[in-house]
């Protein structure tokens, strides 16, 4: 579990880093994001008996946004092979919300990142959850919000890339292998050593309880 600590100053990077070892070659999307978005914002979305899940707008605005990020950046380089560099890029891009469980003493279980990839497709670009709350459906939950945020701003599909440890997971709760259309492929950070899996967002809201 990681405890949300002080917040340390989060330095934006200037380029997205590689994600594991190989990355599709492709060209870097043009970006005019700002360095920093100034009204990120932390909104407790669901509080139940177990602790919550908060949802993070945007990158560094405030020491409790700025501490919830931090811990879900500790869990998930422990769960994931993911480098700092590239967690940091993903939570401070533009259009990104990011979802934490935590505990009600705050203690962070867990967290997903969703980006705005397409006007009709978002990309769930990580989903790690802690090894000591695993078997709680704590990914079922968070998962579970990332499509409601989905439904909300009204985008149908959601993809991810996922290895082979976790497809059994994706497939469960209503995600599968597919080709996109390249208008809508060009959009994702896309990367090797895994598999695109694609859910249709109101039929994979039925698939989770």
């Amino acid at each position: 579990m990681s405890e949300i600590e002080e917040p340390s100053r989060r330095r934006r990077c200037r380029k997205k880093p590689q994600r594991f070892h190989e990355v599709v070659d492709q060209e870097p999307r043009p970006s005019s994001k700002p360095e920093r978005r100034k009204n990120s914002i932390v909104v407790v979305e669901k509080i139940e008996d177990e602790g919550a899940i908060s949802r993070v707008l945007g990158g560094l605005a405030s020491p409790r946004s700025a501490a919830l990020l931090d811990a879900v950046t500790a869990l998930t380089l422990e769960a994931l092979p993911l480098d700092q560099e590239h967690i940091d890029y993903l939570l401070d891009e533009a259009g990104t919300a990011t979802f934490v469980a935590h505990s009600a003493d705050d203690l962070v279980l867990g967290g997903a990142c969703v980006r705005r990839a397409h006007s009709s497709l978002f990309q769930l670009s990580f989903l790690a959850v802690d090894p000591e709350n695993r078997g709680k459906r704590l990914g079922a939950r968070l998962l579970k919000r990332v499509l409601h945020h989905a439904r909300h701003y009204r985008v149908t599909r959601v993809a991810a890339y996922a290895d082979h440890t976790a497809l059994d997971f994706f497939e469960k709760h209503g995600f599968h292998a597919a080709t996109l259309p390249d208008y809508l492929f060009s959009s994702l950070d896309q990367y090797t050593l895994s598999t695109l899996v694609v859910a249709n967002v109101d039929a994979a809201l039925k698939l989770i309880a």
